[in-house]
């Protein structure tokens, strides 16, 4: 498999259509939405663009001219703009824990894209 463009893979309407079916097939569960899977496909036809252009945008932890002041004002801008869930995830103590070194090499052997690596 190329992985030079894997986050194009990824979002691919080709790969994105395989997981739907899949959930479809699957009669996949409600997510923490409540969405259930029949309204799936109305919902990605009608906001499958944004999801994706929106998919790796919201990270704050060691990213490049950003800060944890930054993500707040973020998360307060969501909370007024009338979302409900705001998720963080700290991964720290699980990076606390690994070699860097090998694991970006063992990830380098396998994934070519950069946007994914970072």
């Amino acid at each position: 498999m190329d992985t030079s463009s894997l986050m194009e893979q990824i979002l691919s309407n080709e790969n994105l259509n395989a997981a739907y079916l899949q959930v479809v097939r699957n009669k996949g569960a409600a997510g923490v939405d409540g969405m259930e899977y029949i309204e799936l496909q109305k919902h990605l036809s009608e906001n499958g663009e944004i999801i994706k252009e929106q998919f790796h945008n919201h990270g704050y932890g060691f990213r490049p001219n950003r800060c944890a002041q930054q993500a707040v004002i973020k998360a307060l801008e969501m909370l007024n703009d009338g979302h409900s869930w705001i998720v963080d995830i700290d991964m720290e103590r699980f990076f606390d824990t690994v070699d860097h070194e090998k694991l970006m090499t063992i990830i380098g052997r396998t994934i070519k894209d950069g946007d994914v690596i970072q």
